[in-house]
């Protein structure tokens, strides 16, 4: 507070400098309670990922404190910055937190769409290899955050 204007600012319970959440969404990170279980979320929604199925991965951030000002983008290594999408979608790692407990958890406890989810696509030219992919994000107030995230291609 400042007189007659204000900011506000997400403070995370266990994490206070975290801000958001970077994971990778892929047709290939199977969306079965089965697999969920035998695999750390970690590794459904991160790295490796094949290089076939880069055409069909999304690079997706959850803002924890994302509003509808806020501006979102990412780069990988030296290529072109590039805006990414708002999306009405379930947090990845909240669908797949609740996969894996299906039979511990409430029946009406649900992933449902967030307002805080921004998606942008990882080019299909991707190649093997390991790859950085660094986020930019611009709140409301104007205040920028940075992450990032390390992905591994595999493949021919």
């Amino acid at each position: 507070m400042d007189g007659a204007s204000y900011a506000t600012r997400f403070v995370a319970a266990s994490e206070p400098d975290r801000a958001m959440r970077i994971t990778l969404d892929s047709q290939y990170n199977a969306r079965s309670p089965e697999v969920a279980r035998a695999y750390t979320v970690e590794r459904l929604l991160g790295s490796p990922i094949p290089v076939e199925a880069m055409g069909s991965t999304d690079l997706v951030v959850d803002v924890f404190d994302g509003g509808p000002r806020t501006r979102v983008t990412r780069r990988l290594g030296r290529r072109a910055a590039v805006a990414m999408g708002k999306a009405r979608q379930p947090d990845p790692f909240v669908t797949q937190v609740y996969a894996r407990n299906m039979d511990t958890k409430k029946p009406w406890v649900s992933a449902i769409p967030s307002s805080h989810i921004w998606v942008a696509w990882l080019p299909s030219d991707l190649g093997p290899g390991t790859h950085r992919a660094d986020v930019e994000v611009m709140d409301e107030y104007g205040r920028g955050r940075h992450g990032a995230i390390i992905i591994e291609v595999t493949g021919a």
